[in-house]
């Protein structure tokens, strides 16, 4: 196939995407969808033009429409101010509810698992020192354990 018959089967995809593209704002849940199928079709349409014609034209206008079409599939919502107070405020609160039950659990067994330790240690004072390097339950750093040799300058 040559660079002329690709771009003549693909042109009419490649000229709805610039209709969807000019009229993106306020387009229904149709041309959306639609929207980010043709744009699929035409980053793939460009990597076959990538490899079978590298030097053709259509290599550049497939990539300016596919990053126009890109901006437009995957855009940003802008921010809005009070975004970060709504969700501290509601979004947070709710999905710490629905998941109360998890954090629950993670709550026991951490607090379990810290009780049993420090029974353990506290009742058996040897495995304590087996466990925890004898540095850090004594509170004295390694460093400060270790002598410091100075070289002269």
């Amino acid at each position: 196939m040559t660079a002329i018959e690709f771009i003549a089967k693909k042109q009419n995809t490649w000229d709805e995407l610039e209709t969807l593209l000019t009229h993106s704002r306020g387009a229904s849940a149709g041309q959306l969808n639609r929207l980010g199928y043709l744009y699929r079709r035409v980053t793939s349409d460009l990597a076959v033009a990538r490899r079978d014609f590298p030097q053709d034209p259509c290599v550049a206008y497939l990539n300016a429409l596919a990053s126009r079409a890109h901006a437009a599939v995957y855009q940003t919502s802008p921010f809005k101010r009070g975004t970060l107070r709504q969700f501290l405020l509601f979004g947070f609160p709710a999905v710490f509810r629905e998941n109360l039950s998890f954090i629950g659990a993670a709550f026991v067994v951490f607090t379990v698992s810290f009780a049993a330790a420090y029974w353990i240690a506290l009742s058996t004072p040897e495995l304590a020192e087996q466990i925890v390097p004898e540095h850090f339950a004594s509170g004295t750093t390694h460093q400060q354990k270790t002598e410091i040799y100075l070289l002269p300058l």
